[in-house]
């Protein structure tokens, strides 16, 4: 899915508010996936 589908690029109240449910949804998902991954990846190793 599309971080940015239906987000204008402006600073508007609606877009911003858009912008941070999209990257919220990306960021659980992101994080599911990392509690499922079989490979074990430690989370400290990617912010390095």
């Amino acid at each position: 899915e599309n971080l940015m589908e239906g987000i204008e690029r402006n600073l508007l109240t609606k877009n911003r508010d858009r912008v941070t449910q999209s990257l919220s949804a990306f960021r659980r998902e992101v994080n599911d996936s990392m509690k499922n991954s079989t490979y074990g990846v430690n989370s400290n190793d990617l912010m390095s």
